[in-house]
């Protein structure tokens, strides 16, 4: 019984890229300190369409406006990716100031600084359109199609799964920029950044975890494995 509940967790957890957003941006309104991290703390659903929200630490650290916290959502209202700045001494968002925003539709997650225009809400009061320096982790670069994704997820193979000792990850077209594996609660397991086709996972416990692949092109690909 107890695996199939963690089975049903880590399924729900595939459907969106589990790991966290480096942020620094609107330094001319809010002087750091920078780079905030913001994890994965829900999602929004846009009509069946999941995309999901990142946040930082509640309540928010001292900076420039005091205290603060930040997030990074797909607004229902405005249709559009929101990065917003709490406003009750970063505890809750009641009602966020928007410091910028972007209409790139990208999903699961946002889109990076080079995709779409992060425009900025204050009308330069951040420092203008382009003013965010870091906007790294799990963002998107380009929006895929739900058939490229199901291509994409044909052309990279990961083996054998289930796995005891070592992983070989196989990209048929795309070259592979780095390979991080989490645990089913989100926990940064391991990180490669070379040897994808020889990673040693003897070390790792018995269960599920979540292979994360991101290519050169900016594409991120989640697939799961089983260690046993």
């Amino acid at each position: 019984m107890m695996k199939k509940i963690l089975l049903l967790i880590f399924m729900c957890i595939c459907q969106y890229s589990i790991g966290q957003v480096q942020y620094a941006g609107c330094s001319a309104a809010i002087p750091g300190p920078y780079p905030y991290t913001l994890t994965l703390s829900g999602t929004v659903d846009d009509g069946g369409i999941i995309r999901n929200t990142y946040t930082s630490a509640l309540p928010g650290s001292s900076c420039g406006a005091g205290v603060c916290a930040f997030r990074i959502n797909w607004s229902l209202a405005n249709t559009r990716w929101e990065i917003t700045l709490s406003t009750d001494g970063g505890a809750t968002f009641p009602a966020p100031q928007i410091l910028y925003y972007n209409v790139a539709a990208s999903e699961p997650n946002p889109p990076s600084i080079n995709l779409g225009l992060w425009v900025d809400n204050l009308g330069g009061g951040c420092g203008g359109d382009g003013s965010i320096a870091i906007l790294t982790g799990d963002v998107q670069d380009q929006v895929l199609s739900i058939t490229e994704a199901n291509v994409l997820a044909k052309e990279i193979i990961i083996y054998p799964n289930p796995v005891s000792n070592v992983l070989n990850i196989k990209s048929l077209k795309h070259v592979i920029k780095e390979v991080t594996i989490y645990s089913i609660l989100g926990k940064r397991i391991n990180h490669i950044v070379s040897n994808f086709s020889h990673i040693n996972v003897s070390s790792l416990s018995k269960g599920m975890y979540l292979v994360q692949i991101e290519t050169t092109d900016g594409v991120i690909l989640n697939k799961k494995l089983l260690v046993n």
